[in-house]
């Protein structure tokens, strides 16, 4: 193992995972790399929070979801540390399915006798952010402020209209119930950097045993990315991520409103293995096919918004379609219904925020036009 500097900054560290029986080690690897001592104060005798990325009902090997794996090494490190681990998460709003069923957490925290809250189902506690951005007042689920430490467990995945889901999102899954629908009003960008100066995470570490490719955050494909990524800071934690999956986290919206709001640094140094040690042939999302206008629209300003959404359009494939109801129920803005056995978007009313997408356990909603939505890359 060894230091990679990229610019002095947040230590970051970076390690090859291959199976899931590898997990508990690299992780214990990665809290030597960060300091051990630090972490194991973190947890004991404290209430912990272990925060996955839960947002849909698919099992591990679709990459869209926190590896049980990870939970339960974490589980495993928080109760050797003399801790009490409390795993949540707020899954996408509409979903009927059991998520943690399916994700693997039900049997992960029945083993081992660990509490697993669903935070949309929680009361929840107003927070408020002075000079905020745009988002100046969140619902954050009660369970948060019981918790002494709080660990972020996102995925290493893209996400077609932001670039990436990782740390930084995740923390997403706290709002409680329709009030992850805000930031989808506000520009997700600028709220996400927001409420992450309203809560904090005491440590992150990414899962990216498997990890998502292409236009996640659900609708990708498997990136089986064999790593894990650790550090306190999530902008740092995100800027190497982004790196390793071939953009400037610079240019990442939600990682330039996150530093410039004094969540973290995209300053890091690297310990462990190099990131040019990873070799994958990672799919870009949507929003990365239009480079060019993205920096065309970068200099014309958000005058040109109105023209983008008005080509850009979502399209159901009534093939794929099993009439479920998701997404129906997951839209924020009433711009989807349902006439017989077809499913109909009112693009007057859509805001594409893409929360039908995310939803559509089919793939059956598909992207058409310039973009996913304008203000994913441009500042209001």
């Amino acid at each position: 193992m060894n230091e990679n500097r990229t610019g002095e900054g947040s230590a970051v560290a970076l390690l090859h995972c291959d199976t899931a029986e590898e997990v508990y080690g690299t992780i214990r690897a990665i809290m030597s790399l960060l300091g051990r001592e630090r972490i194991v104060d973190m947890f004991r005798s404290k209430r912990v929070l272990l925060k996955p990325n839960l947002c849909i009902d698919y099992p591990p090997q679709r990459g869209a979801t926190t590896h049980p794996a990870v939970v339960e090494a974490m589980i495993r490190i928080v109760k050797d540390a003399g801790g009490t681990p409390v795993v949540g998460d707020g899954p996408i709003v509409g979903i009927r399915g059991n998520i943690f069923r399916a994700t693997g957490m039900e049997e992960v925290c029945g083993r081992y006798g660990v509490m697993l809250v669903n935070f949309n189902q929680s009361e929840g506690r107003r927070v408020r952010l002075q000079g905020a951005a745009v988002y100046p007042e969140a619902l954050i689920t009660e369970h948060y402020f019981r918790c002494d430490t709080v660990v972020n467990l996102p995925i290493f995945k893209s996400n077609m209209a932001y670039w990436l889901s990782g740390a930084l999102k995740n923390m997403k899954g706290l709002l409680v119930g329709r009030e992850k629908h805000t930031p989808h009003r506000l520009g997700v960008p600028e709220s996400v950097a927001d409420l992450n100066r309203m809560v904090r995470q005491d440590l992150v570490i990414m899962d990216g045993l498997v990890g998502m490719m292409g236009d996640g955050p659900s609708a990708g494909e498997a990136a089986e990315a064999k790593l894990l990524i650790g550090g306190f800071d999530p902008v740092a934690v995100d800027s190497l991520a982004a790196t390793i999956m071939g953009f400037d986290p610079r240019k990442i919206p939600m990682i330039a409103y996150a530093e410039a709001g004094g969540v973290g640094t995209s300053h890091i140094t690297v310990r462990g293995d190099r990131p040019d040690s990873f070799h994958l042939n990672f799919r870009k999302p949507s929003i990365a096919r239009h480079r060019l206008l993205v920096q065309i629209l970068d200099r014309i300003g958000k005058t040109a918004f109105g023209w983008i959404q008005r080509r850009t359009r979502l399209l159901v494939d009534g093939e794929r379609c099993t009439l479920c109801r998701r997404c129906l129920e997951a839209c924020p803005f009433g711009a989807v219904s349902i006439d017989g056995r077809t499913v109909r978007i009112d693009m007057d009313l859509c805001d594409l925020c893409l929360c039908c997408t995310e939803a559509c356990g089919q793939n059956a909603i598909i992207l058409k036009g310039l973009l996913a939505k304008a203000d994913a890359f441009m500042k209001h």
